[in-house]
Formats: C-alpha cells, sequence, structure tokens
C-alpha cells in the first residue's frame, strides 16, 4: 500500500507541466561493466547526494556516468536547476574532465554560478553549447566563459539566447571568439539580447574574419536602421559564406528593408532572411525585396536579379505580403522565392522573364533576346508546361483557372509576334 502511494506520486510529478525533464542521448554501445576502488565509491556516494532532487527528475545518475566519462552520454540538457553553489561547482568540474559530451543546453530563469563556466573552460569536446535565459551581464560570468569559447577546437554552435548581454559582455564575447584559433564556428545565436546600445559594426568586423560561419540569428535584439546598415557590410562581403540570416522581431522598417536589399544585389550565397515579426516594413519595403529577387523592369535586370534568396519565415503571414503589395505581386515574390530553391539558375531567369511578360510588366519582344532564341520562348509560353514538366504560369495562389491561363498564354504570344513581325515572316519561308 504505502509502495502503490509513492508511485502514485511519482506520476503525479512526471506528468505535472511544470515538471523539469533531463534528456540525453545515448551511442548505441554495449555496456561495460567497471570496477572503482573504494574511495571512488565514497566520491560517487558524496556526488549522488549532492545532485539528488526530491522534486525534480533525479539527474545523480546521469552526472555520476558523465563524471566516469561514459562514452554513451553525449547530451546534457539542465533545465530551471536550483543546484547549491557547491553542486555548480562540483558539475563544472565534471564536464570540463569529460571527453564526450557534445552537447550541453542550460535553459534557468535566474543567474548562473561563475564556478560552473569556470570549469566549463577545461573542455574540449563539446559542440554544441546552449544557454538560454540567465544572466550573463555580469562581467565575471563572460570571463568565466571566455575561455571555453576561445580554446574548444570543436565548437560549432553557440547560444547566448536571452541573457542580457550588454555592450561589455559582447565586447569580451568577441574577443573571445576572435581569439579563436580553429575556424569550426557554424551558427551563432544572440537572439533576445538588447543590442540598441551595441555597436554591430564591431561585431560584423569580427564575425567577417570567419569562413565557417554560415548561420547567425539576431531575432528580436532591438536592431533597427543602424544595426541594419552595418550587417549590410557583411552581406556585401563576398568572401563571408553566411546562408541563414535571422533578424525576426527587431525594429526594421522599410528603410532597414531597403538597406537590406541593396547589400544582397550581388550575394550569391544567403538563401534565408528571415523578417517576420517586423511591422515596420510596409509596401515600400516589400517592394525593394521583390525588385531584388525579380526586378521586372528589363531583360536585363532580371538576369541581374537576386537568384538565391529563398526564404523570408513569411511563410504563416501570407495575408501581410498581400495586404503590403496587393495579390499579384505578393504571388510573384513568393513564385520567385520558391523558383530561387532551383539549381539550374539559367531555368530560374527563363521563368521570371516570362512570369515578366505573362504579367506585362516587360515585353520580351521589344529587348534585345535575338531573334533565332524567339522560337524556343514561344514555345515555352505555349505549351502549358516548361521543359521540366512545370506548369508554366500555374505559381498563382489561389490557382488561376485554366481559362485564365489559357487567356495569358495567348495574349503573351501575340504581343511578341507583334512587336517581332518577322518572325512570322521567317515562319511563311520555311514552309
Amino acid at each position: 500500500y504505502f509502495a502503490g502511494i509513492v508511485f502514485v506520486k511519482s506520476r503525479v510529478l512526471l506528468d505535472s507541466p511544470t515538471t523539469n525533464y533531463f534528456h540525453f542521448h545515448c551511442k548505441p554501445e554495449k555496456s561495460n561493466i567497471m570496477s572503482f576502488s573504494n574511495d571512488d565509491d565514497d566520491d560517487d556516494d558524496d556526488d549522488r547526494r549532492l545532485f539528488y532532487a526530491h522534486y525534480y527528475l533525479d539527474l545523480s545518475p546521469t552526472i555520476l556516468r558523465i563524471k566516469n566519462n561514459d562514452a554513451a552520454v553525449t547530451n546534457l540538457y539542465l533545465h530551471r536547476r536550483h543546484f547549491s553553489e557547491r553542486a555548480w561547482r562540483r558539475l563544472g568540474d565534471i564536464i570540463g574532465l569529460n571527453t564526450h559530451l557534445e552537447v550541453l543546453i542550460i535553459v534557468f530563469n535566474g543567474p548562473l554560478t561563475s564556478e560552473l563556466l569556470h570549469g566549463l573552460q577545461n573542455n574540449k569536446s563539446i559542440e554544441r553549447l546552449k544557454i538560454s535565459r540567465i544572466g550573463l551581464q555580469v562581467a565575471e560570468k563572460m570571463l568565466s566563459l571566455a575561455p571555453f569559447l576561445t580554446n574548444n577546437p570543436r565548437l560549432r554552435s553557440t547560444t547566448l539566447q536571452s541573457c542580457g548581454l550588454g555592450a561589455s559582455s559582447v565586447d569580451i564575447l568577441l574577443a573571445a571568439l576572435s581569439n579563436r584559433s580553429e575556424d569550426t564556428l557554424e551558427t551563432l545565436n544572440l537572439d533576445g539580447n538588447d543590442f540598441s546600445d551595441v555597436d554591430l559594426d564591431v561585431i560584423v568586423q569580427v564575425l567577417s574574419r570567419s569562413r565557417s560561419l554560415t548561420k547567425l540569428s539576431l531575432g528580436k535584439c532591438c536592431i533597427g536602421l543602424k544595426g541594419c546598415t552595418s550587417l549590410s557590410a557583411l552581406l556585401r562581403n563576398q568572401a563571408s559564406n553566411l546562408t541563414m540570416l535571422y533578424l525576426y522581431g527587431n525594429s526594421i522598417d522599410d528603410k532597414c528593408a531597403e538597406v537590406l536589399a541593396r547589400s544582397l544585389a550581388k550575394n550569391t550565397k544567403l538563401n534565408t532572411l528571415s523578417l517576420a515579426g517586423n511591422r515596420g516594413i510596409t509596401t515600400r519595403g516589400w517592394t525593394s525585396i521583390l525588385d531584388l529577387v525579380c526586378n521586372s523592369v528589363s531583360v536585363t535586370s532580371i538576369n541581374e536579379s537576386n537568384h538565391t534568396l529563398n526564404c523570408l519565415n513569411m511563410q504563416q503571414r501570407k495575408d501581410l505580403l498581400v495586404k503590403a503589395l496587393g495579390d499579384n505581386d505578393a504571388n510573384i515574390l513568393y513564385a520567385s522565392l520558391n523558383m530561387n530553391c532551383n539549381d539550374d539558375k539559367m531555368v530560374v531567369v527563363r521563368r521570371k522573364m516570362i512570369w515578366s511578360h505573362a504579367r506585362r510588366t516587360l515585353n520580351l519582344g521589344e529587348s534585345n533576346i535575338k531573334t533565332a532564341a524567339m522560337p524556343l520562348i514561344l514555345g515555352l509560353i505555349g505549351n502549358e508546361t516548361d521543359e521540366r514538366g512545370v506548369p508554366l504560369a500555374q505559381y498563382h495562389d489561389p490557382p488561376l483557372p485554366m481559362t485564365r491561363l489559357d487567356t495569358i498564354r495567348i495574349d503573351s504570344l501575340y504581343c511578341i509576334l507583334r512587336s517581332r513581325p518577322d518572325l512570322c515572316e521567317k515562319a511563311r519561308t520555311l514552309r
């Protein structure tokens, strides 16, 4: 009866929405029976009591496995752990000596002891570090973390999310990253930190030296025109390999959008620019993004458009784009972004040219396209699908009825033939 009561109580705690969970991934590996001396057993007992938790999922067995350098334990997730100062210090020492831990995630609504960070600086195996909702604005804590960021040769991803980073802590962070001997960092996530008083020029200057960085996330960082101007230098840097830039939930308006669009004119690497949650962008700003990916003023401008950017993270708020651009322009923006996913950029350019011609924003018959190439274009417009079997004009959402598409197709053919009557003369000669 007593055991039944304890079991029910345990289930309630585990099923409670306030329960904090610990996750670790184990590599498939046969377990080995290890023997320890009496002194080791005594130390394990001390650590077991130190990390034991009555009201949280007990971490002590797993921490002991990390302490004993168990190769099967590669991930450690700590969520709202109210350890003592001594426990945090001991955990830092244990992680610092471990050689198999690859992922460390710490989410905690409160201050984090410097002792843990001090021990962490000795670790050389962690590839992904995430610290979220922990105050790191104190210089002492960032200085304790800096050696780990500088000396870990395997670090590929760093997240310091909603940590209250300010100008001084950012300076320490950048100094640590700039002093890295191994250029391995691929992802830097600084979401949720107020950078309104932070000089982003310094951040860009440090990050521009990296050739491995592919993802930079600065969501909800109070970034405005000054910050976008700084980031534009990074986007113009041909040596940068950045492919994803997340700027959601900032103070970006039309001027900011125009700055970003101009900086991406020659960029052939960035495929994701997250602008969701920036309500300051209106018709003017979204039009600059549309002109970036499909500038239909001329054949030359279409050819020189950006054919790499394919995601704005606005899929769930298409209504905002329709409101700002109208139904047709919003559809051509989405179609151009989707088309940019195609690796064959010649197909991308041809598709954008035919779309622009069908929308009457461009007349291919009056362009400088050679007459010898016109039969191919007429064939692409006249057929229901393109050379890859994809419906040529069925990019509209909702899809246009087939009768409307036929009308657009015939009208597009007529515009070219009216502008190039020599094509008809050539057809008669061939007969």
